[in-house]
């Protein structure tokens, strides 16, 4: 009881100097400071940049010539921003080690996409699913050079998934999905067996029992505007770029991500990738704005409560900007910790920071179509 009527001391001390500033002729500086976080508030602005598709020179010239390379701004540590390349081998022998190993010395981080990008993998039996799955980090492992242990995240295609995804994903050692919708902007990443809610509420999306594992949920957050969770575009008004901003004002401080999930097509169009990179660059502006590759996301989140995100961004590769066709493009730290490796383990995705605990051929991929986000007749709301 006494504490209660502590706390609402406090509180009412706090309103009338609130009011009494008001009175001074200064409500909106009153407001401002009263809502305005301390000097010391560390809560990155967090972006996550992704790519999904084949990995093929086209693939390349979208994802890091037309914009990795033309952003200007840097991450706080004065690196070039990193990419996750969600990758598929689109049911042909499709992908290049070239483009691989170019991925490689930037230090952006590789995730699986399916080998088939099938449409029909809700029908596919477990073994067939683990192999359709794993094929892709066993290709890039054995035939490019990529160390499967850096490999950890899956996106379903046409983020189709059932039961025995999680199960495979599970039992193939993934650290994190990233295939589901967000359940409220707000809402932090979290893991499945810690009670994050899994949004799994169509014939297309169904996890009744994915929380008895220990694996990530990175959603692909939805910007503002009516639009599907890919490749954003303009939506009730607003620009690309506005999209983008509204998203990442009304999540600052929270440490949520604005999500920017796009396929190469996307990136092929001058319009798109101009209003992409012209919200990079002003995010890179704000202070405390890191655009990070999803596994030093996790990391953060899986951190003790105030560890800043340049400490967490110093176990990684840092791409200073050099040709990613040298061998020594990207500067590897002596530090070789990492995220905390496979099925998550570490915090529930309260940590990081610990304050705003906040609610084959040459040709590219194929253009996603209309439902490559939410599939006929599965609505987006």
């Amino acid at each position: 009881m006494a504490r209660r009527c502590l706390a609402a001391a406090a509180a009412l001390a706090v309103l009338l100097m609130v009011v009494g500033q008001a009175y001074a002729g200064d409500a909106e500086a009153a407001l401002a400071d009263f809502l305005s976080p301390p000097d010391n508030f560390t809560v990155p602005n967090i972006v996550l940049v992704s790519l999904d598709g084949a990995l093929m020179e086209e693939t390349w010239v979208s994802g890091f010539d037309n914009l990795i390379n033309t952003v200007t701004g840097r991450n706080p540590n004065g690196c070039r921003i990193p990419m996750t390349w969600f990758v598929s081998k689109q049911g042909r022998d499709q992908g290049k080690c070239e483009v691989a190993q170019r991925i490689l010395r930037l230090g952006h981080e590789f995730s699986t996409h399916s080998v088939s990008h099938s449409e029909d993998i809700l029908t596919f039996p477990y073994d067939q699913l683990v192999d359709d799955i794993e094929g892709v980090r066993t290709w890039l492992n054995e035939s490019c050079g990529i160390p499967a242990s850096e490999i950890l995240g899956y996106r379903a295609p046409r983020f189709y998934v059932n039961d025995i995804t999680g199960r495979a994903l599970y039992e193939l050692g993934y650290l994190y999905d990233s295939s589901l919708p967000d359940p409220d902007f707000n809402v932090r990443p979290g893991l499945w067996s810690e009670g994050v809610e899994l949004v799994c509420n169509t014939p297309f999306r169904q996890c009744p029992t994915w929380n008895q594992y220990p694996v990530w949920e990175v959603p692909v957050y939805r910007l503002s505007g009516a639009d599907k969770r890919t490749d954003p575009l303009p939506s009730e008004g607003m620009s690309i770029f506005q999209r983008l901003q509204a998203d990442y004002v009304r999540k600052k401080g929270l440490g949520v991500p604005v999500v920017i999930a796009t396929h190469s097509n996307y990136l092929l169009n001058t319009t798109n990738t101009a209003e992409v990179i012209k919200f990079l660059d002003w995010a890179m502006e704000e202070p405390g704005t890191w655009v990070v590759t999803y596994q030093q996301y996790i990391a953060w989140l899986q951190s003790e409560p105030g560890t800043q995100m340049d400490e967490i961004m110093a176990r990684y590769p840092c791409d200073e900007g050099g040709d990613p066709t040298d061998e020594v493009a990207a500067s590897w730290k002596d530090d070789d910790s990492g995220s905390s490796g496979a099925n998550g383990g570490g915090s529930d995705g309260e940590g990081g920071g610990g304050e705003g605990d906040g609610k084959g051929s040459s040709s590219p991929e194929p253009s996603p179509s209309p439902e490559e986000d939410s599939p006929s007749p599965e609505p987006e709301s």
